[in-house]
């Protein structure tokens, strides 16, 4: 029997209110300090151009995927919807220096709690619809419960939820979007549940355009089994996602005088496009050392024993997960740029994670209760999981990366070549930790935080390829340039070993003031496991009570 029934179902949402606590205050205590590269730079000095000038103009950052069109004025290939996520962050922190806080650590700590705060927000709202979807269509709360746990704190998910790439927010809408469809299709809730699947959906095409070709994935699926109401409910989605559309279309004129130009026109991209072999980036998704999903997503491999009796017991569902991976492995598997990086894990195919995870929930339920060496064997792959993220969020995902590169780069021909003006690398400038397991990144943090801890600099004595044997790739590094990860942290991710030393340390006052936040989000982590504790106790006294009496 299901410890979910009809009268229990509407308290999914008070459970997952504080699962939404619990994600958030764990992401938030665990972000990250490091300085904003790659993409992430671009999208927050958007959220800060909209805040200081109303306007999407920036006036720096790296020149690729940055379009000029005035004097000081650039704009990006990139979604406006992380970056309307992260005003409120700026908003915050703009008030918090007109209060004349000063430059020093314990500005720094508040800076990176501030803007970080909305990918932590962003990441709890992931834990909150994965549990609600989760447990509605497994019939098992507590099944659901573990999963959740699992999900945050042993994928991709985790990093994601501390860094401004959009694979978060993007992530969270859909998400939300198929939570808000299944209660829609399934247990008759009223229009406005489906009027607020599409306005996430809206949310989620805002921020990558990509995602527009789930829409008629989506639709299929709200009409599934009801061809008769077809046209009303397909209509009802799509004016919901009017404004929406406004939006992006809006956004493209101002910033291409073209409404159907979605950017991604500069430098490698317009040259490479979707030259890469889908062969090849399937491949690489599945057995590349550093970008394999289930190597960096281990539930998932959960899942793949799952999908027989997810497709029987939920095969609308079913059809749409797949549809999603389909569509999503073919479009960034011919991407040049498929690894996504610089990041941690397939950064593109993050937003498959909580669709990949939900077959594990029908994997064998009982099986774990009947098979000690089954339950010994998960707890092992849990564990594993968890260091494996924890290796990825406890040091910068640059670093390896620039290691490698600064040692190999120039042992391949053409590594650099001119493109419109400007000098950048080949394809693939990574070849070595994409095709080589000596160059898993995996392998490449354990090393550098082995290094960190032991602040030991002779990286020469035990780097993860030196059995290759090749003495022209030996890392070129001699000093410690990076740090912990941490928002805390004593040296910030991107400060350098001589800055440490000439009395850039936190003072007492930053050390006071970071551990009353850590004991802050503590307690309210403390405080979220007892209620949930005392929930699930409730629940399971009222499951107890309805099977007695029948």
């Amino acid at each position: 029997m299901s410890d979910i029934n009809e009268k229990q179902q509407p308290s999914l949402w008070r459970t997952g209110r504080w699962l939404f606590v619990l994600g958030a205050c764990f992401y938030l205590l665990t972000t990250s300090n490091q300085p904003y590269i790659g993409d992430g730079d671009l999208v927050y000095y958007v959220a800060e151009s909209i805040v200081d000038r109303g306007s999407i103009c920036i006036d720096r950052g790296r020149g690729a995927n940055t379009y000029k069109i005035e004097e000081g004025c650039r704009v990006t290939d990139y979604g406006l919807g992380i970056s309307l996520a992260l005003v409120p962050g700026v908003v915050l922190m703009r008030a918090v220096e007109a209060l004349g806080l000063e430059q020093g650590p314990v500005h720094r700590m508040v800076r990176s709690l501030l803007v970080y705060l909305a990918p932590a927000m962003i990441g709890g709202l992931i834990w909150l619809f994965f549990f609600v979807l989760a447990a509605r269509l497994c019939k098992s709360r507590k099944r659901a419960l573990w999963c959740t746990l699992l999900l945050g704190t042993t994928t991709t998910i985790w990093f994601y939820s501390r860094t401004f790439f959009s694979e978060g927010l993007q992530t969270c809408a859909l998400l939300g979007c198929v939570t808000a469809l299944h209660a829609y299709r399934e247990r008759g809730q009223k229009t406005r549940v489906l009027i607020l699947g599409a306005m996430a959906f809206g949310v989620a095409v805002t921020t990558k355009s990509m995602v527009w070709m789930f829409s008629p994935l989506l639709v299929v699926y709200l009409v599934w089994g009801k061809w008769h109401r077809a046209w009303r409910v397909a209509a009802m989605f799509s004016v919901a996602l009017i404004p929406f559309v406004v939006l992006q279309l809006a956004h493209n004129y101002i910033r291409f005088e073209d409404i159907f130009d979605f950017g991604y026109h500069t430098s490698r991209d317009k040259v490479f496009g979707f030259s890469n072999p889908l062969v090849f980036g399937v491949w690489s998704f599945l057995f590349s050392p550093s970008k394999s999903f289930f190597l960096f997503n281990p539930i998932a491999l959960f899942a793949l024993w799952g999908w027989k009796r997810f497709f029987k017991k939920c095969k609308p569902e079913a059809v749409l997960f797949v549809g999603f991976v389909v569509i999503t492995v073919f479009i960034y598997g011919r991407w040049w740029a498929w690894s996504g990086d610089w990041s941690w894990g397939p950064r593109f195919l993050t937003v498959l994670v909580p669709f990949m995870a939900i077959p594990a929930l029908f994997l064998l339920p009982d099986g774990l209760n009947k098979h000690l060496v089954l339950r010994f064997g998960v707890v092992g792959l849990v564990v594993l999981a968890f260091y494996i993220q924890f290796l990825g969020n406890c040091v910068p995902s640059w670093k390896f990366i620039t290691v490698v590169n600064n040692a190999t780069g120039q042992s391949f021909p053409g590594y650099e070549r001119k493109f419109g003006g400007q000098i950048n690398q080949t394809m693939d400038e990574q070849i070595p930790s994409h095709y080589l397991p000596h160059f898993s990144h995996i392998l490449g943090n354990r090393w550098l935080f082995k290094h960190l801890v032991e602040d030991d600099v002779d990286f020469k004595r035990d780097y993860p390829w030196k059995s290759l044997g090749i003495t022209a790739w030996e890392p070129r590094e001699n000093r410690i340039n990076y740090g912990l990860d941490w928002w805390g942290a004593v040296k910030h991710a991107g400060q350098s070993g001589a800055a440490e030393r000439s009395g850039a340390v936190p003072s007492g006052a930053a050390v006071v003031f970071c551990c009353l936040v850590s004991l802050v989000l503590l307690g309210l982590m403390i405080l979220g496991c007892l209620c949930l504790f005392r929930l699930s106790w409730a629940e399971e006294k009222q499951r107890r009570f309805d099977t007695e009496t029948g």
